[in-house]
């Protein structure tokens, strides 16, 4: 059952799904710092860190940043920007 407040996820296209891609790639290879809007039902969230791991079989992300990490699924991701 889904709240009243709750929003609906964005379709995100081919093209942004592209630059995504990218960012996330540019992370992961070279270490840098990327910033990724996740969906959520009620607000998107912010982080910031660097992509650690892809585990392109569970189709998700490991962000390590602050001495902390966070697993985020690809679905979740809205956009993402080095």
């Amino acid at each position: 059952m889904q709240n009243k407040d709750s929003r609906v996820k964005p379709i995100i296209d081919e093209q942004q799904w592209q630059l995504v891609e990218e960012a996330l790639g540019s992370s992961f290879r070279e270490r840098v710092r990327v910033t990724l809007i996740i969906f959520d039902p009620f607000e998107d969230k912010q982080l910031s860190g660097v992509v650690t791991t892809v585990n392109t079989h569970l189709k998700e992300i490991k962000l390590s940043y602050d001495d902390d990490f966070s697993w985020i699924k690809f679905s979740d991701i809205l956009s993402a920007y080095t």
